[in-house]
């Protein structure tokens, strides 16, 4: 189960104990912020080595960590809790997509970023009055 998933076990949880018609949509997506937040949060304690970066966007975590503890700190965060399972992207040729921003690690420590297209882009898009009459 990718982390991504874990919106839906939580809705399931609640439809099941009709806590969705006490909270609603709103309810539920912050129980799920709730969660992301402990599993962060027991990660930057957790671990002996801290990353150098960690940035969270719900549930798409950037992380940048010395190589050696990559796969140590990925089990870590896969342990933490059973419902909620990372997967993990590592660089290629020295950059890393992330929500459509392209990520550059530079020689000087620093990050770059430029707009991230996907080489399937076509640049088509629908006329906006194409069979939407207002």
């Amino acid at each position: 189960m990718h982390a991504t998933i874990i919106i839906f076990h939580i809705l399931r949880e609640l439809l099941q104990t009709n806590i969705w018609d006490t909270y609603g949509f709103t309810g539920v997506t912050q129980f799920g912020e709730l969660i992301m937040e402990d599993i962060e949060n027991k990660a930057m304690t957790g671990f002996h080595h801290q990353p150098k970066v960690w940035k969270r966007h719900v549930d798409d975590t950037f992380v940048v960590i010395t190589g050696t503890y990559l796969q140590q700190f990925f089990n870590f965060l896969n342990s933490i809790e059973p419902t909620v399972q990372f997967t993990k992207e590592i660089e290629n040729d020295g950059a890393l997509a992330f929500l459509n921003v392209k990520v550059t690690g530079e020689n000087t420590g620093c990050l770059e970023y430029a707009v991230h297209r996907k080489a399937t882009r076509t640049d088509r898009y629908l006329n906006f009055r194409s069979d939407h009459p207002l």
